[in-house]
């Protein structure tokens, strides 16, 4: 196997005008404003196995996870699982989103992790993602 002897971090730019750079194991850095550039695809949904039930078979609660993808020239990949619960008609986020980003300020130097995820969280609920993980649940699961 050859030896990677590019420079790292390289940067690299969107055609949409967000620019950044990629470190060695593979993670893309950007501040919180490039993130706004960015323009991330419904990639897939899924339903989780183990929903709730009453213990009459009917279920209470629908989960699963999402995923979404940006463009390239480097693919940045954002999940999240999300929850139906009785008597809801909208999905909701839970827990941390998942990600190969690492958002910097604007000197670079990487965010606390904290603050990374409600940044992330904030660009996750600007998405159209509850009516595209319906519609793509709908077809999937379809009878």
């Amino acid at each position: 196997m050859a030896r990677d002897n590019r420079q790292w971090p390289q940067t690299i730019s969107w055609a949409s005008g967000a620019s950044g750079s990629r470190n060695a194991d593979g993670s893309l850095l950007l501040t919180s404003e490039q993130l706004q550039w960015l323009d991330f695809r419904h990639l897939l949904s899924e339903l989780d196995h183990d929903h709730a039930n009453r213990g009459d078979g009917c279920l209470t609660t629908f989960s699963g996870y999402t995923e979404w993808t940006s463009s390239s020239p480097a693919v940045i990949s954002l999940g999240w699982d999300w929850l139906l619960e009785p008597g809801a008609t909208v999905l909701r986020s839970i827990g941390a989103p998942r990600t190969n980003l690492v958002l910097c300020g604007p000197d670079g130097a990487a965010m606390p992790a904290a603050a990374g995820m409600l940044l992330l969280q904030r660009a996750i609920d600007q998405l159209p993602w509850q009516a595209a993980v319906l519609q793509h649940i709908g077809r999937r699961y379809r009878a």
